[in-house]
């Protein structure tokens, strides 16, 4: 079997003639046809793996680039009557092929989408996009591609090992936090040369305190901030979770304003942001959202100041979930219910037993019974579960680096003897403080303060009565 490719050209001078060159292919695909205009391979005599196919185009007096990415795979997956990509049609009628052009394998793309979104990840087409101008064509980028990820959405990880044509970048991760990872297309179709165009990004979490968009280079040798000029900007716009205002709205502001939803990519054709560098009515971006971590050993960075600390919050008297340097308040009661109800068990070990008093009390407003248990509380709740909630509430870096789970209680009580054989008990019981410590930007430690009550471990201490 061999696969055929053409490049569709014509020229614009009359009677022009049209000449194809080859000569950027990978060097491993042998054309087989004697054909100018298109190339022929035999895939059988390849070995598994990715190879470039590029052309150039002219007519002596203009220039044109097109470029192609191929996979060639030992065996193809089994495709059955499933529906992978939700859109109606099931796998084995939409096959391996890329009706679209997109870099997203048929049975993988949902084919409602327009020619100018791809999704952000497999795993939603209904929300989390990523969207050109209308009459381009928006397809995902080398790195998305080289990842199978079908989609835009790209990890730090991949990038360090696809980019640059596969042979990869130096990891960024040490001075950078990519927390809504980061995002990888292609946009195609610009009607002139050297034009710009403008992406829009839907982020996974809200944009942190003082962020850059960062692109890698394209020598691979290290990452640097976006470049602005008069061709190239970096916008952002609120939006909500999962959605956004198309390319080109009003509500996008420049630079990047923390606790947005959305980034709009404005780039330039062969320009710094492009990772091909060439003008070819062809544009291509790989980089993603970052805040710079602080100097080893504290203090700040003379670029970009970004203070972070430690903030900790802890109950006080009689209950542990005050958490007084919040401003939460006091937490009164026994019985407080946590939204993860499943999760919490508050197991009670009683390790002093009751102190009875006297078997007769000299006045009927003593207590005849007195009783002090210290209690080992325990809770199903872990940090990595309070920190799963922060990421998605958008809190930026505020992570939880420690609380007080497992702890100590007491409880203290009286009982008194009343009339026809009848008892009352009364007990105060303190379940322990709770000591969160929270660690992140300032900015996103005020965030989770603010979102404090969904997530911190709750404790109590309050009054119990029995007849």
């Amino acid at each position: 079997m061999s696969v055929f490719f053409c490049r569709m050209a014509a020229s614009s001078n009359s009677g022009g003639s049209l000449s194809y060159d080859w000569s950027a292919t990978d060097n491993v695909l042998i054309d087989t046809d004697s054909a100018n205009g298109t190339f022929t391979v035999d895939p059988s005599i390849l070995n598994s793996g990715y190879y470039g196919l590029r052309v150039v185009v002219s007519d002596g007096a203009t220039s044109s680039t097109a470029e192609l990415l191929l996979k060639v795979v030992a065996v193809p997956p089994n495709l059955t009557a499933a529906d992978n990509d939700s859109d109606g049609v099931n796998d084995t009628d939409e096959g391996f092929g890329d009706s679209d052009g997109d870099g997203i394998v048929n049975y993988r793309d949902n084919a409602t989408l327009a020619s100018n979104v791809v999704p952000g990840s497999a795993a939603t087409i209904n929300g989390y996009l990523v969207e050109s101008e209308p009459g381009l064509l928006l397809g995902v980028g080398q790195v998305a591609f080289r990842s199978e990820g079908a989609g835009a959405g790209v990890t730090l990880a991949d990038i360090t090992a696809h980019a640059n044509q596969g042979v990869g970048v130096v990891m960024d991760a040490a001075t950078y936090v990519y927390s809504a990872g980061g995002f990888d297309v292609t946009v195609s179709g610009l009607p002139v040369a050297g034009q710009s165009a403008r992406v829009v990004v839907a982020q996974s979490s809200v944009t942190p305190s003082a962020a850059v968009y960062r692109i890698p280079l394209t020598s691979g040798a290290g990452w640097q901030d976006f470049v602005v000029d008069a061709n190239n900007r970096v916008a952002s716009a609120p939006g909500a979770p999962g959605f956004c205002p198309p390319p080109g709205d009003k509500s996008y502001t420049t630079g990047i304003t923390a606790g947005h939803w959305c980034i709009e990519l404005t780039l330039a054709d062969g320009g710094p942001n492009d990772v091909d560098g060439v003008v070819n009515q062809t544009l291509a971006s790989v980089g993603g959202v970052a805040q710079q971590l602080p100097p080893t050993g504290g203090g700040s960075s003379g670029n970009n100041p970004t203070p972070r600390e430690t903030l900790t919050g802890s109950g006080s008297g009689g209950g542990g979930g005050a958490m007084e340097v919040w401003g939460m308040g006091a937490l009164m009661g026994l019985l407080i219910w946590r939204r993860r109800v499943t999760r919490a068990s508050v197991p009670l070990l009683v390790t002093l037993g009751l102190l009875p008093m006297a078997a007769q009390a000299t006045s009927a407003y003593l207590p005849d019974s007195m009783g002090l248990s210290y209690l080992w509380v325990q809770s199903g709740d872990r940090n990595a579960d309070f920190n799963s909630d922060l990421r998605m509430l958008g809190t930026g870096e505020a992570r939880v680096s420690q609380s007080d789970l497992d702890r100590g209680g007491w409880t203290a009580s009286v009982g008194y003897g009343l009339p026809k054989n009848m008892r009352l008990a009364v007990a105060y019981v303190d379940l322990g403080d709770v000591a969160t410590r929270i660690r992140g930007p300032k900015e996103d430690v005020n965030s989770f303060i603010d979102s404090a009550a969904n997530v911190y471990p709750v404790t109590a201490a309050g009054w119990t009565f029995s007849l």
